[in-house]
């Protein structure tokens, strides 16, 4: 590979647990990669992306699942943290609600750090921050030096009341970082947030994150000469001195791409269903990106603005297998990239995509873009040790397929009729927007079961995360607690914001050029004596009456209903800072050297409706614009496949989107919010 920087501008990556995505503009035209991902070096994907790219690009705006995973799978650390005398368990106690009421065992979270991995120290603030204890210099260094002869390779320091007033805390981060040389964590620098449990955990994942994605990070430093930005978890790209700084940010840096990308397509009211190997990832966008502060990773809270991303373990890596009281199932357990599903030869376990290969719809001269081949004669081996249990391999077929839609449907009605949101009313119908390499093989099913009638398959889907990634804005977020009444708020709040506006110009000047810096004014509010908040957006005139008008609003459109006479509080200030980046305008594909004939390139058997049928196959790239093809058929492309059952009429846009229209009547499934039968 050519170690120069190239004249490409930027190149987005996404890194997922089974494929690396890459999507790039190079001489005006959009361009596209997918190679396999390395889960145990996933620096090497990024590097095998480039390599098809032909060399380094000015800009690479990386999506990475290398924190995810750090957490999933608790090979983080190790690390230390420093916590109030007496609240050495608020990581074990949590909160005391039950997550799922009717479980006969429960479960509860099981915290990043080990209790002998937490110290006391007698520094505590009250409510108001005013200082109550201070530690005196022998403590200090006697925990600091427990901490460096224990191996921690980062601490994390959480001080109660900290939010009010960080001084305290943060001065006892800066003394244990001078010690110890190690880099610390204090609560208060990573979230402006009042809430003891949930911003301690904040720090304590940081401190846990903070190893592996510091090595990370150096890797691809090392041998990368680009200019190297992060996909936040907010949806926007910053740079790794703020990633090393808050590693948690990035926590669920993968999926916001595809958020993005869904809202460049300029659809009002849009379910986005992202399907890749290893999972899933679902997303409500109506009008705007879904924001929320209540995000979670593996039963852990994550108090920073993201976007409200909901994830399934289901993908075309999920594993095929009967459970322990002999029922069929599928994942959450994924095959990956290495030894991947059965029919990549490598003798990896019975999949989903083995699934969709036996029953017709993955074409295996199209998948990968040809790329790679696939042993049916693998697939049919594994399905066929399941088949030992006493199912043919045609029921098998059919269940594991009624198993994915299901999944996918009831994470799609978690995000939208579990909130109180039917998507399937006509004055306000939604539109599903499929996509990753596994996205529009039950897309129409899901959109049948979910009442919708239009689905769009976006152009160059299977890599349309990475696309999102790379017109992705540069941006930066700060906050400051404020924690007063409404009244009492106004005349601090333009102070704050100004300050926060300084900061934030500073940390991203050095990507400005000749671009502006858009600023965006977002306060936290509740109504006093209740605990969570509800972010509204102001502009440049504060006063009373229109934030009292914003919070009714934002109150009763999410709870349907006000608390008329409670006094309305402000927790904090948030400051968003953005760079835009130029938009990827896909240009019109024209009709000439398109027509049906050629675009039929085949036929293949297809499993529908628990009977086999013979479907026709087009090369999406050679279809007409604007000619109906009725289902079943297949729709193929390089890194997607689009499958049409019965009832649905698909036309290709002159933007290469292809549209389905749903013409049989709504097919729903009595299933809950937690895509079980119900």
């Amino acid at each position: 590979m050519d170690d120069s920087v190239r004249k490409i501008d930027r190149v987005g990556i996404d890194s997922g647990g089974t494929f690396t995505d890459l999507a790039w503009v190079e001489d005006g035209v959009l361009k596209t990669a997918k190679v396999p991902s390395n889960r145990y070096s996933p620096e090497e994907g990024v590097f095998s992306g480039l390599i098809k790219v032909g060399g380094f690009p000015k800009i690479v705006c990386h999506g990475t699942t290398v924190g995810t995973n750090a957490i999933l799978a608790r090979h983080g650390g190790p690390s230390a943290m420093i916590v109030t005398s007496g609240f050495r368990d608020v990581l074990f106690i949590g909160r005391g609600e039950r997550k799922n009421l009717y479980s006969r065992s429960p479960e509860r979270h099981n915290p990043l750090l080990r209790r002998e991995e937490i110290f006391e120290i007698g520094l505590r603030s009250d409510a108001d921050g005013n200082l109550l204890q201070s530690p005196d210099k022998n403590e200090i260094e006697i925990i600091a030096a427990i901490i460096k002869k224990s191996g921690a390779k980062a601490v994390s320091v959480g001080i109660l009341h900290s939010a009010a007033n960080p001084a305290h805390e943060q001065n006892l981060a800066k003394t244990i970082r001078k010690i110890t040389g190690l880099p610390v964590f204090a609560s208060s620098s990573l979230a402006a947030y009042p809430r003891e449990y949930e911003r301690w955990s904040l720090a304590a994942m940081s401190g846990y994150l903070s190893p592996v994605l510091g090595r990370y990070l150096d890797s691809l430093n090392e041998r990368c000469p680009s200019q190297l930005v992060y996909m936040a978890s907010s949806g926007g790209l910053t740079p790794p001195g703020k990633v090393l700084e808050n590693p948690s940010i990035c926590v669920l840096s993968g999926p916001a791409g595809g958020a993005l990308a869904v809202k460049s397509l300029g659809i009002d009211r849009a379910l986005a269903l992202d399907m890749g190997g290893t999972s899933t990832d679902v997303t409500l966008l109506a009008g705007k990106l879904p924001r929320t502060r209540e995000a979670e990773i593996d039963g852990l809270p994550l108090p920073l603005p993201t976007i409200d991303i909901h994830t399934i373990g289901a993908g075309g890596g999920s594993i095929v297998r009967f459970d322990d009281g002999g029922m069929l199932s599928l994942g959450p357990e994924s095959a990956g990239a290495s030894p991947g599903p059965a029919c990549y030869g490598d003798g990896g376990p019975a999949t989903l995509t083995d699934i969709m290969l036996l029953a017709g719809r993955i074409v295996p001269e199209w998948f990968l873009g040809g790329e790679m081949k696939l042993n049916r004669a693998e697939s049919e081996k594994a399905i066929g040790e399941l088949c030992s249990r006493g199912m043919s391999m045609e029921k098998i077929l059919d269940g594991v397929i009624e198993l994915a839609i299901v999944s996918l449907t009831g994470a799609l009605r978690k995000i939208s009729v579990a909130r109180g949101i039917d998507p399937s009313l006509p004055d306000a119908m939604f539109t599903l927007v499929p996509f990753g390499g596994a996205g529009a093989f039950f897309a129409v099913e899901c959109a049948r079961m979910m009442g919708l009638k239009q689905v769009i398959h976006p152009r160059a889907a299977g890599v349309f995360s990475a696309i999102g990634l790379q017109q992705a804005p540069i941006a930066g977020e700060c906050e400051r607690t404020i924690l007063r009444s409404v009244e009492k708020s106004i005349e601090s709040i333009p102070a704050a914001r100004d300050e926060l506006i300084v900061e934030i110009g500073k940390s991203l000047d050095k990507w400005r050029g000749e671009s502006e810096v858009n600023y965006t004014t977002s306060l936290e509010c509740r109504y006093r004596g209740q605990t969570h908040t509800l972010e509204i957006i102001v502009g440049n005139e504060i006063n009373e009456i229109l934030i009292t008008e914003s919070f009714e609003k934002a109150y009763r459109d999410r709870y349907t209903y006000l608390h008329s006479g409670c006094e309305i509080e402000i927790v904090s200030v948030r400051i968003r800072g953005e760079i835009t980046a130029p938009k990827i305008e896909f240009e019109d594909i024209l009709s000439s050297g398109r027509n049906m004939l050629e675009s039929r390139i085949g036929e293949t058997g297809l499993r529908l409706d628990k009977s086999w049928v013979q479907a026709p196959v087009y090369s999406r790239d050679l279809i007409p614009v604007d000619v109906p093809i009725k289902g079943p058929a297949l729709i193929v492309e390089d890194f997607a496949t689009l499958y049409l059952p019965n009832e649905s009429v698909m036309h290709l846009d002159r933007k290469g989107n292809a549209v389905v229209e749903i013409t049989s009547p709504p097919n729903p499934l009595s299933i809950n919010g937690e895509g079980e039968f119900g």
